[in-house]
């Protein structure tokens, strides 16, 4: 049996114990006095069976949840470590393992898909079969480059309350998710920033040609070829990564692109 969640469910909703009593009783018409509440929160009683489940509905829970069951709030950063490890290790050679594969994406994002095998490799850059017969086991240096390279799991609040009460499965799935959106975040902050730096090149190359065409370097043909290859290159790089060019930045960046090619004016 596990510790009864109720105060922690109480305190989330913002309840003294006696506004959850009044609570209960007047909104959910179930009758827990105050009393019975301060017992079931330090542990003196346990709710019954039947009184469990009426309780779970009324604070719209699980049974589980209330009952203590699943993660607890002090094993989270340990679990998190286990999942991390086991699934990147030990579902190396899965290719269908939605863990392992969001884990190792993450990776080859940050440019260190491999370089969890480093922490156990021998001085001559071979895995230490002893480590690789052992599966892997962590230790202080490995859980730490986890911690480092996922700040998104170990340090966002919210999330880790999510956690609270999960199962295995219910953890890994929870997990991945969370993984998977960190990865579309990230690597769409990276391409706006790279389309933006494609803009940015683009108006220079543009405002190089109009000064060579003023200077007569150049033929107005030559700087309409410039020109059309420019943009091109914005609208193929734009269709290439999904992404329109519709951000405030952005928008700044093609309006003086703009101006410039009406006004040539510098």
């Amino acid at each position: 049996m596990g510790t009864l969640r109720l105060k922690y469910i109480r305190k989330k909703m913002g309840f003294t114990q006696e506004e959850l009593a009044n609570y209960l009783q007047e909104v959910k018409h179930l009758k827990i006095s105050r009393g019975t509440i301060a017992k079931y929160e330090s542990g003196v009683n346990f709710p019954s069976k039947k009184t469990l489940k009426a309780l779970s509905k009324a604070l719209e829970v699980s049974e589980d949840f209330l009952a203590g069951k699943g993660l607890q709030t002090e094993d989270i950063e340990d679990a998190l470590l286990n999942l991390l490890q086991k699934n990147f290790f030990l579902s190396y050679s899965n290719s269908n393992d939605s863990t392992h594969n969001a884990i190792k994406n993450y990776l080859g994002y940050l440019g260190k898909d491999n370089e969890p095998f480093n922490f156990y490799k021998d001085n001559n850059g071979d895995l230490n079969t002893v480590m690789v017969n052992a599966k892997f086991p962590r230790y202080e240096a490995i859980d730490n480059f986890w911690k480092n390279n996922f700040k998104f799991l170990f340090e966002d609040k919210k999330f880790k309350e999510t956690l609270i009460g999960s199962n295995k499965t219910e953890l890994k799935e929870k997990v991945t998710k969370r993984i998977n959106e960190q990865f579309n975040k990230d690597v769409k902050n990276r391409n706006m920033k790279a389309l933006i730096d494609l803009i940015d090149e683009t108006s220079h190359k543009i405002k190089k040609g109009i000064l060579k065409e003023n200077k007569g370097e150049i033929s107005n043909k030559d700087l309409g070829e410039i020109i059309d290859h420019e943009i091109g290159r914005i609208a193929w790089f734009s269709k290439k990564i999904g992404v329109p060019v519709t951000t405030q930045e952005q928008i700044k960046e093609l309006k003086a692109l703009d101006n410039l090619l009406k006004k040539k004016e510098f």
